[in-house]
């Protein structure tokens, strides 16, 4: 632990310190598959304890403010996780970004390729394939609202415009 020329801050690091041993404990009793499914909570409490314990900023008030609270670590860690929640827009950005890589089609569309070329052939692109697949997947009315979108994020109003869109 860092020392510290703050009382309450060298207060607070020996609670953080208390309850980082205190959760590992528990964390060590329980079952393997438990523990498993643990995972990200014990990741949130190591980074917090580490960010904080290795000199994370802590001013004075900080530190008086996180000692109204019996366990200040679950409380950083609950807060943290609120912050870095998960978003299915973000998830669905990593997988468009992923599919993207590596090879001309990507990871994950290489995966799929085959099966799209057992059931369309090979007399057309892969590229084509996966127009199709998405034509037949909406709606006359989803695939003009999509486009109208996409187009005014491109072109802005007057694209909108051109397309229907007021």
């Amino acid at each position: 632990m860092k020392k510290s020329n703050t009382k309450n801050r060298d207060i607070l690091l020996a609670r953080i310190e208390r309850n980082y041993a205190h959760y590992r404990n528990e964390m060590t009793e329980l079952k393997s598959e438990i523990v498993f499914d643990c995972a990200d909570d014990i990741a949130a409490h190591k980074e917090i304890y580490d960010a904080i314990i290795n000199g994370g900023y802590l001013s004075e008030a900080d530190a008086a403010f996180l000692l109204q609270f019996e366990n200040p670590l679950d409380v950083l860690v609950d807060e943290w996780e609120q912050y870095h929640s998960f978003d299915e827009n973000e998830f669905d950005d990593f997988l468009i970004e992923f599919i993207g890589n590596g090879e001309k089609y990507g990871y994950m569309t290489v995966a799929i390729a085959d099966k799209l070329r057992k059931k369309y052939g090979d007399s057309i692109t892969l590229d084509e394939m996966c127009l199709l697949e998405l034509l037949s997947a909406f709606s006359k009315e989803q695939l003009l609202h999509i486009i109208t979108e996409q187009v005014y994020d491109v072109f802005g109003r007057k694209g909108a415009e051109f397309c229907g869109k007021n």
